[in-house]
């Protein structure tokens, strides 16, 4: 471009480029020439008006030169190739074309359309299994992306399911067996299965990312590594998301919220598929027994061994959309209610993100609340959303009216003393009415009171109240007395100062003109007078003007006897009990406190006293803890309250141990050495029983309803022994005054009173899952001494220490039969108990080693004690028996559940095959060395859930093929 100069002067006749207009056909005027004779408007500097041909015509230099644009030549058309790529719609396949009809169908797929898109899809030929494979997977993915909607595409599917296809060509002429195989129910539940299990694997690809990202280490080789890995797994669901992961590694900066883009996608994607997979076994595509063992059992296991929070999050997505169903089934309620034990401790767990935790919370609370939610976040018609809002405006507009009305009623209420009505104060308008009433107050009650004149009172006004209904609606109008003794009764009340009913106060005249109040305000005001504590009181109801003479009062009554003091509130008993205990704590004065509690605290307040006592005690340090104890003991040992009181106020903190445990992890400690303590002075028993030396049942038999309530097993086992432990110790030291014992009474004792309470330790450690009950068990019970409580497991252990020390089998049995009687020889209980130790010798080596460490020595090793130890000592316990084999079994479950079911490894047999994991390797050498036979092994595999199947699911799992060869052999066996 070429530059223009400006003139020399603003005085120079020449061009005023200021001034001038251009041409708009994107050339410049000729040099000396007059622009203003150009064709076409133009505008002023800066103004910037485009031409016609897309370009600015006038341009201008800010210093005032002209600035001539360069005219854009025509560009030549470009010539098309002999070979040049051009869509050609006739050469998409059938298949492709009809994906592409189904994936627009279900772009309009809406409840209202429903019927109609669903008739469209069914109408679409499906000629091959390839066509078909399309149509679910569009529909799949649909389901999965629109989670919102999962019900919707769950009825699609189930109504495709039921209704066959159209099939045409080659999918028509197939046999009936492929077409069973190629079915849309079938198809689609595969893609479901390989998604869900893409998930519920441990090495999943949003896992890999959570890691890296945690880590901070968002290197491009550290992320194709987790590219490569999910390449290898071969997930067609996840190629979109390995796809997008693959590319942000080539990027020269890798940024964390590129990698939580592909974590969100995924989770949502994961979660999709949960939540439709709920809603196709509403629809009863998918088996009950399918959602147990291979969703919420295999996420569960997932969730208390990881702890992942998408993991919880998919469980609990799941329990929610199928927890009203699987309710319904009584046989599954033992499964449900071992789930929500699950659940609620997973709640608890401080190491699972807050968020997580309040999810599990809800859960429980939907349960509690019989699965109703407390909103529909389905699907719903545009109808039935305008009948949501309108019921929403409506409940608005109650509640505003509500509101309104509570307000004028609180108005109307202010006649009579409140907010705004009359007798505020001296100044307002009292209205005066011919309704209203004398009311004659003698002079020497109006000082205040004096023998049994309140109740005189009230039943001179109870007789006067009669009168006035009956004489109201023919009551004169009244005045107000100039005499001091004769006051008017208005609606304002007996409120001091308010203008009512006040005797020598500042009324207003009584001809004043006001509005008549309504028999309600005078309903009012007489309950107001009757409640009042004033003096003695008559009514005059009826004529009574200014000169009227005043009734006399009525004879006084006798003094009527005392009533018992009422009960004190909630608050005013937590202020009385703190005040209790710390005087105590200050003075250590026993007596003082047992005197403050008799005449301060009502009996209707006892159990509540002991409650927050207890209470109190547990927020004390742990040395004042200890100093309570001994006015505990006084407590239960005096005659001020009542056994009962103790019964119902230590079966509530024993209810709330769990909570209680969270705040102080000492708690259940000191609760259950305060319940041992207490037992063995006899607060919990009746009066006969406690005032023997050693009570029978220490009236603790309320512990086996209490403990029920606890939701952690393994805090149960804790409270029990450290009950029935401080209670021996107590009776050894003779606490409470009583006559102390030597230590083989105090053991018969503790073990009378454990027997009596009807707690279950073994069980309530069997119900602790990952084992943790039974560590509590042995761990405690050794260490305080009270294996006593337990004599089959006392005996089990010695048995177990007898085969660890080599010690023939012949002389194991010959002591057994010395030491265990012949009728428990005979139990269930026992065979468990004995096949806990021979098993557990046998196993020894084996978890001792470890998966890695596992050798095909250790192995040998393990058959070798199963054969020679194992198997001769449990031969006799359970010949001929199923019930004792099926123990037997359950036992082996058991070993292998508490070692979280290890597997063999690595290791390989002389077959050069892997080797079997350890429960299969153990029914194997059961089976092998008639230990068990084919009917046991059945019995076990087909029992009922219980609570004493934790692992089944898995053990089944590890001894599928064993079954398998079962049958085989069965059938052989039969020929």
């Amino acid at each position: 471009m070429k530059v223009l100069p400006p003139p020399s002067s603003p005085g120079t006749r020449g061009t005023d480029l200021t001034t001038s207009r251009t041409p708009r056909t994107g050339g410049m005027a000729p040099a000396g020439g007059d622009p203003r004779g150009s064709s076409g408007g133009g505008g002023a500097f800066g103004s910037g008006r485009r031409d016609r041909a897309g370009g600015y015509a006038d341009m201008f230099d800010p210093r005032g030169s002209k600035v001539q644009t360069s005219v854009v030549p025509p560009q030549p058309e470009l010539k098309k190739s002999g070979n040049a790529w051009a869509r050609n719609r006739e050469a998409d396949d059938e298949v492709e074309a009809k994906v592409k009809q189904v994936r627009s169908l279900l772009n309009k797929l809406t409840l209202e359309k429903f019927d109609k898109i669903y008739t469209q899809i069914k109408a679409i030929e499906v000629s091959s299994p390839e066509v078909l494979d399309g149509i679910v997977a569009e529909v799949f993915q649909k389901a999965l992306s629109e989670s919102n909607f999962a019900g919707m595409y769950a009825d699609l599917c189930s109504r495709l399911s039921k209704e066959n296809l159209k099939l045409t060509g080659s999918m028509a002429d197939a046999p009936e067996s492929e077409k069973q195989k190629l079915n849309f129910r079938r198809i689609l539940l595969t893609n479901c299965q390989s998604e869900f299990d893409r998930f519920a694997n441990e090495e999943t690809l949003m896992n890999d990312l959570k890691t890296l990202s945690d880590e901070g280490t968002l290197t491009g080789e550290d992320i194709m590594k987790v590219v490569t890995k999910a390449r290898e797994k071969k997930s067609a669901a996840m190629n979109e998301f390995v796809d997008k992961l693959e590319v942000i590694s080539k990027q020269e900066t890798i940024r964390p919220e590129d990698i939580g883009v592909v974590i969100g996608r995924a989770k949502r994607r994961m979660l999709g598929n949960i939540m439709f997979i709920g809603e196709l076994f509403k629809k009863k595509l998918i088996l009950e027994k399918i959602i147990h063992t291979e969703c919420i059992q295999r996420l569960l296991t997932i969730s208390k061994a990881k702890k992942e929070e998408d993991v919880i999050e998919a469980l609990i997505q799941l329990v929610s959309t199928t927890g009203k169903l699987l309710s319904m089934n009584t046989k599954a309620r033992p499964l449900m209610d071992n789930y929500f034990k699950d659940f609620a401790l997973l709640s608890r767990d401080k190491e699972i993100p807050s968020r997580v935790r309040f999810l599990l919370k809800d859960l429980l609370d939907l349960r509690d609340a019989g699965w109703q939610g407390r909103r529909d976040d389905g699907a719903k018609t545009i109808a039935e959303i305008h009948a949501d809002i309108e019921k929403e405006e409506k409940e608005k507009e109650a509640a505003a009216a509500a509101s309104a009305s509570s307000a004028r009623s609180r108005d109307t209420r202010g006649f009579g003393g409140g907010r705004g009505g009359y007798g505020r104060d001296m100044r307002g308008p009292i209205p005066t009415s011919h309704h209203a009433v004398s009311m004659h107050i003698p002079s020497a009650a109006r000082g205040g009171s004096g023998a049994g004149g309140a109740p005189a009172a009230r039943n001179r006004l109870s007789a006067a109240w009669e009168s006035v209904e009956r004489k109201e609606a023919a009551a004169a109008a009244t005045q107000m007395s100039a005499d001091a003794t004769t006051v008017k009764l208005r609606p304002g009340g007996l409120r001091p100062g308010g203008g009512g009913l006040r005797p020598g106060g500042r009324g207003r005249a009584a001809g004043s003109d006001a509005a008549r109040p309504s028999a309600s305000l005078l309903s009012n005001s007489f309950a107001q007078l009757a409640e009042s504590a004033g003096g003695t009181m008559s009514l005059r109801p009826g004529g009574g003007g200014r000169g009227a003479a005043p009734k006399p009062a009525a004879p006084k009554p006798a003094p009527s006897t005392p009533s018992a003091p009422p009960g004190l509130s909630k608050d005013a008993l937590k202020r009385k009990t703190k005040s209790i205990l710390s005087e105590y704590l200050s003075i250590k004065d026993v007596k003082e406190a047992l005197e403050c509690v008799k005449e301060e605290v009502p009996s209707s307040n006892y159990t509540g006293f002991v409650q927050t006592a207890m209470r109190n005690v547990l927020e004390l340090r742990v040395q004042e803890r200890e100093v309570m104890l001994p006015l505990f003991e006084a407590f239960a040992s005096g005659s001020v309250l009542p056994h009962s009181a103790f019964v119902d106020a230590f079966s509530d903190v024993v209810k709330m141990l769990d909570d209680l445990d969270i705040d102080d992890p000492k708690a259940c400690e000191y609760v259950g050495k305060y319940l041992g303590r207490l037992a063995a002075v006899g607060a919990f028993a009746p009066k006969a029983a406690a005032d023997a030396a050693a009570p029978a049942d220490a009236g603790l038999g309320f512990l086996g309803s209490a403990v029920k309530e606890i939701e952690n097993p393994a805090l149960a086992v804790k409270l029990i022994i450290g009950v029935f432990a401080n209670f021996k110790a107590a009776l050894v030291a003779g606490a409470g005054g009583r006559a102390a014992v030597d230590d083989d009474a105090a053991s018969a004792a503790s073990m009378a009173a454990y027997t009596a309470c009807g707690v279950d330790l073994e069980a309530l450690a069997a119900a602790a899952p990952g084992g943790g009950g039974e560590k509590v068990l042995g761990g405690t019970l050794e260490k305080s001494g009270m294996g006593f409580l337990l004599p089959l497991r006392a005996a089990g252990a010695d048995i177990a220490k007898r085969l660890r020390d080599g010690t023939p089998v012949a002389d194991v049995q010959a002591w057994i039969e010395a030491n265990v009687a012949a009728t428990v020889r005979e139990s269930s209980a026992f065979v468990r108990t004995l096949a806990a130790a021979a098993l557990g010798t046998a196993v020894a080596p084996t978890l001792s080693a470890g998966e890695r460490g596992l050798t095909a020595d250790v192995v040998s090793e393990e058959a070798r004690l199963l054969k020679d130890a194992a198997a001769p000592l449990l031969r006799p316990a359970v010949d001929g028996n199923v019930d004792a084999q099926v123990a037997v079994l359950l036992e082996a479950q058991a070993i292998c559940y508490r070692a979280r079911f290890p597997g063999a490894g690595t290791l390989t047999g002389p077959d050069g095959k892997p080797r079997s994991p350890l429960v299969r390797r153990l029914f194997d050498g059961l089976y092998d060395h008639d230990v068990i036979d084919e009917e046991s092994a059945n019995a076990w595999k087909d029992r009922d859930p219980g609570a004493d199947d934790s692992g089944k699911t898995e053990a089944l799992v590890q001894t599928n093929a064993w079954f398998e060869w079962l049958a085989t052999a069965e059938e052989e066996d039969d020929k």
